[in-house]
Formats: C-alpha cells, sequence, structure tokens
C-alpha cells in the first residue's frame, strides 16, 4: 500500500505499521516496567521479606481468610499468640502480619470445632462462619465420618464418597460458594491472603476460582492438599497444583504461593 506524506512524499505503509508496532511495544515494555518494580516492594516483615509484596503499596483493604480453621490454630499464629509449645510448621507465616489492620473471615464445616472458634471470636474481631462448608455451591455438602482417623468429618462432596470410607454416617451442612463470596467481600486493589485446609475440597473450588478468574483477587496462598481423601477425578487431582503454579505467575494475575503440601512425589 502506498500513501502520501506531508509535501506529496510517497510513504510506504509497512513504515508506518512498523512505527505503531514499535510504538504500543514501547507502551507495553513500560507498563510492565511498573508493574513489577511495584510488586517487588520490601514486604511488611522487613528486609528479611523483600520477596514478598508490600499490601501498603496499593492495597485498599487487607484481608485474611482462614478457610478450615479447625480449632484455631491458624488464627491464633495470624493474632501472634500461638504459643512456641503448639506452634507448627502448618501455621506458621513467613512474617508478622498487623492484625488490627486487617478484616479477617474464618470458615469450618466440622461442628467439634465451634466453641472453640466462638471462644476464640470472642477474643478477637473477625467475621465466623461456623458449620458451613467452603464449596462451589450453594446447595450444602455432606460430610463422611472420617473412619481412618480421630479427626472426625472431612468433605468431598463432588464425589459422593470418601476413599476407604464405607458408611452412611454422614451430615450435611450449609455451604458457600466461595468464588460467589470472594467477588462480593474482597475488590480488586485489596490485599487478599488465604489459607486453605479443606480436606480435599480444596481442588474443586481451587478449579472454580480460575474458571471463574476470582482467583486472580488472591495475593498470597497458603494451601493443603488432601489427594488421599479424595475419590473421583484423578485428572483434576494430579493437574491442579501445577496448573494453580501455573496461573499464579501471571503478568497480570500474580499469586504468591507461600506454603503448599499433600502433593504427590510423581506429580
Amino acid at each position: 500500500m502506498i500513501s502520501m506524506g506531508k509535501g506529496g512524499r510517497r510513504l510506504d505503509g509497512g513504515v508506518w505499521l512498523r512505527g505503531a508496532v514499535a510504538v504500543i511495544l514501547f507502551v507495553v515494555v513500560i507498563a510492565l516496567i511498573v508493574h513489577f518494580t511495584s510488586s517487588s516492594s520490601e514486604g511488611p516483615g522487613g528486609a528479611a521479606a523483600a520477596q514478598l509484596q508490600d499490601p501498603k503499596v496499593t492495597a485498599k483493604n487487607y484481608v485474611f481468610i482462614d478457610l478450615g480453621a479447625g480449632n484455631g490454630d491458624t488464627l491464633r499464629s495470624f493474632y501472634g499468640k500461638m504459643g512456641g509449645e503448639t506452634s507448627s510448621s502448618h501455621t506458621q507465616f513467613p512474617y508478622d502480619y498487623e492484625p488490627e489492620e486487617w478484616r479477617v473471615y474464618a470458615f469450618e464445616a466440622n461442628p467439634k470445632y465451634s466453641a472453640d472458634l466462638e471462644a476464640l471470636q470472642k477474643e478477637y474481631d473477625f467475621d465466623l462462619y461456623d458449620e458451613t462448608a467452603v464449596w462451589t455451591t450453594e446447595r450444602g455438602a455432606k460430610f463422611y465420618k472420617d473412619t481412618s482417623s480421630r479427626k472426625g468429618y472431612y468433605v468431598r462432596p463432588a464425589a459422593g464418597e470418601v476413599v476407604g470410607t464405607e458408611t452412611d454416617d454422614y451430615v450435611v451442612l450449609k455451604s458457600v460458594s466461595f468464588t460467589r463470596w470472594m467477588r462480593t467481600h474482597v475488590r480488586q486493589g485489596d490485599f487478599a491472603v488465604v489459607k486453605m485446609n479443606l480436606g480435599g475440597a480444596e481442588y474443586d473450588v481451587l478449579k472454580a476460582l480460575i474458571d471463574d478468574k476470582s482467583f486472580c483477587l488472591i495475593d498470597q496462598l497458603y494451601v493443603f492438599y488432601h489427594e488421599d481423601r479424595v475419590s473421583g477425578n484423578d485428572d483434576l487431582v494430579h493437574s491442579l497444583p501445577a496448573l494453580i503454579r501455573q496461573k499464579s505467575l501471571g503478568i497480570f494475575c500474580q499469586v504468591q504461593i507461600l506454603y503448599e503440601t499433600g502433593i504427590s512425589t510423581d506429580e
């Protein structure tokens, strides 16, 4: 294509195209530099946590979400009240958060922990969803009795059963669609930390977050995988951890996976 420039000079259309591409690439590079510069700021834990994002840079709200709160160990650790004799690697954070600046939510499906969590709630100001399963729908979730241990109930609603469990001993608890909950409680620009310990339900919940794109509302993720408590859908169980890592490294969807456990060695 041939066009006329100013003064009647003939200009090759390819020159204009190359120029436009160069301008677009320049803008993209500048945007990426700004993005990664802001993401590499020193974290709230001081110089030792410099590799972590600083939620104070752009965050409007700080949100801590404990999915599978159990007896409250992780909440105590978050509030800085975990004694040395009861601490475990499962509830340790890479640096100290400042809980007075955060909105805190706790979810726990197992009724056996309700009394512990309600007592803890009286000590700290957080929102508690007790006897509530974190799931992909709001139609309720079936918990089977864990006959292999003394830990009570655990959930895998999609499979309808739990590996090694042949029993009619179950309860049906109310559930929340976590993708919907995230979109109504966490805004773009908030700094959200999620601890997920859902006894097998984490696979379907994380997959729903990715499909819904609300996964990108999470800034830091602590996740416990429980493939030994899952029956059916083996493909999802084995592929999801790698998918989560891949999605967490997106240019415009960066999620720091600060802890993950329970992954098969052949994954």
